[in-house]
């Protein structure tokens, strides 16, 4: 390291490891510093950055004591965006870019059961990728269509925010059946900052085990996302709370089957079927007796 074009490697005011050197100087108003910083790897390869500062002018005069970090010059810059206004970050995870050298793209790959395991780029990059678990839906976004199973904010090296990947996310299986859907439902939606709405990505199912179900879908771009699922027919009546009515009773015919009626009203419905039937029982009981009459005067004659 070198400040000034004063080499300040060995310097006790300087404190060097494998991923930052930083050394720690009087500053004077006024005046312009230079810094060169030069790393190399255990086979030799060689990087140099160089960087500059000015101090401003002083009312009050004197010097001032301060320091300069360098980082090493090897990731791009990844701007995290503020939290979104209605959420809490739960937790936040961060991995650096790997380039395959077969396939010449770059993977940020997570170590985690749940959530955000990978995202595949086609092309070769570098840079920190972070995750942002939130607590819920962002205040300026529209409410997701189904059941909202997670929700994170991802944010990658500013050259490539608005670049195409694949995004790789666990989904518990617990969490699954609990929002009464199976993995056919599950979506995977990016909010479009500027609109507040959710744009739904294709969706596809990579593999399935006892504890989760592996999903991906293609992004155009970074942003927050939200996970859904769509609840089964089935299972949003279980979850109603619906009691299936019972079936009709059926006669041996098949038809449907009805309540028997009262005698009383059944008696008087063979009436109104068969009318002049009580009459007829009554003339036949008035010849009965006229000639049992007859038999008995002429028996008293005789």
């Amino acid at each position: 390291m070198e400040v000034d074009g004063e080499d300040v490697t060995a310097s006790d005011d300087t404190d060097i490891t494998s991923s930052a050197a930083e050394h720690t100087l009087t500053l004077e108003p006024g005046t312009s510093y230079s810094a060169t910083i030069t790393v190399a790897d255990t086979t030799g390869n060689t990087a140099t950055a160089d960087t500059g500062f000015s101090v401003a002018e002083s009312d009050s005069g004197g010097s001032e004591s301060g320091g300069g970090s360098f980082p090493v010059p090897t990731d791009p810059t990844t701007d995290v965006p503020e939290i979104p206004t209605g959420t809490n970050a739960t937790d936040t995870a961060r991995t650096t870019l790997e380039t395959h050298s077969k396939t010449g793209g770059s993977t940020a790959t997570f170590e985690t059961d749940d959530g955000i395991r990978e995202i595949t780029f086609d092309e070769a990059a570098d840079g920190e990728v972070v995750v942002r678990t939130l607590d819920g839906v962002p205040e300026a976004a529209e409410t997701p269509s189904g059941t909202v199973l997670s929700v994170v904010q991802i944010a990658v090296p500013d050259s490539l925010t608005d670049s195409p990947a694949t995004i790789t996310t666990a989904v518990p299986t617990a969490q699954l059946e609990e929002a009464g859907a199976t993995s056919d439902g599950l979506v995977i939606s990016r909010l479009d900052s500027d609109s507040g709405e959710w744009d739904s990505l294709e969706t596809t199912v990579d593999k399935e085990t006892t504890d989760s179900v592996v999903i991906n879908a293609d992004t155009p771009g970074f942003s927050v996302f939200v996970v859904t699922a769509d609840a089964t027919d089935s299972a949003a009546d279980d979850k109603s709370g619906k009691e299936s009515e019972p079936a009709d009773e059926t006669t041996a015919d098949g038809e449907l089957g009805e309540e028997p009626e009262p005698a009383d009203e059944r008696t008087d419905e063979l009436d109104d079927e068969m009318p002049g039937f009580g009459v007829t029982i009554s003339l036949v009981v008035i010849l009965c007796l006229v000639v049992a009459a007859r038999r008995r005067a002429s028996t008293d004659r005789q």
